[in-house]
């Protein structure tokens, strides 16, 4: 619970400020995801991580 409520505040504090700093929300669009994808994949956040490897793991189980 504590991930996606992280995520869900990166998510909306990144796209908020991509959005004043860039007029053309092509820029803003692809700014802001690459912002988003790289507070994912920080080692710093750990329910984030753990997040991400619990999913990746689910994955890979139920794919056998």
């Amino acid at each position: 619970m504590d991930a996606q409520f992280t995520c869900t505040l990166i998510g909306i504090a990144t796209g908020v400020l991509c959005a004043r700093l860039f007029k053309l929300q092509g820029y803003a669009l692809v700014v802001a995801h690459a912002l988003v994808m790289g507070a994912l994949f920080a080692q710093g956040m750990q329910a984030i991580s753990a997040m991400i490897v619990g999913v990746l793991t689910a994955r890979q189980l139920t794919r056998r």
